[in-house]
C-alpha cells in the first residue's frame, strides 16, 4: 500500500474491512475531499473490494462497464435506477413519460446539470 495509511487490526486478524470501515478510518484521520479521495485510490484493499463490489451490483442491475464509465454511480441505488431507466427504456412510452425518463437519466451523469437547464430553457422557450 503504498503512499496509503495503514489500517490498524482491529479484533479478528482475517477478518474483511467493508468499504465504509475503510473511509471511515480515513475520515477519523482528518482527511476529507480531495485528500480522502487520493488516499482510498491508494488503498489497495479499498480498491479490491471495490472492484469486487462494482462487479457484483453490475451483474445484479445489468449494468455494462461502458454504462458504469458514462453514468455516475456510487451507490447501490444508483444501479437499479440506471436498470429500471434501462427497462422503461425498452418498451413504449408516451411522451411525457419518454421526457420524464430523459430527466431521470439525465441525474445520473456526472454533469447533470446540462440536461437540465437545456429542458429548463426549452420549457421557457416554450411557454414564453
Amino acid at each position: 500500500m503504498t503512499g496509503a495509511l495503514s489500517l490498524p487490526k482491529r479484533g479478528f486478524k482475517d477478518m474483511p474491512k467493508s468499504l465504509q470501515q475503510i473511509e471511515d478510518y480515513y475520515i477519523s484521520k482528518g482527511l476529507a475531499g480531495e485528500a480522502l479521495r487520493q488516499a482510498l485510490d491508494k488503498d489497495e484493499e479499498f480498491q479490491t473490494q471495490l472492484k469486487e463490489w462494482r462487479e457484483q451490483v453490475r451483474n445484479k442491475y445489468g449494468v455494462t462497464e461502458s454504462e458504469e464509465n458514462t453514468y455516475y454511480l456510487p451507490k447501490q441505488e444508483d444501479y437499479e435506477i440506471l436498470a429500471k431507466v434501462k427497462q422503461l427504456e425498452s418498451v413504449e412510452l408516451n411522451e411525457h413519460d419518454r421526457e420524464l425518463v430523459e430527466v431521470i437519466k439525465a441525474q445520473l451523469l456526472a454533469e447533470w446539470r446540462r440536461p437540465l437547464l437545456e429542458k429548463l430553457e426549452y420549457l421557457l422557450e416554450k411557454y414564453n
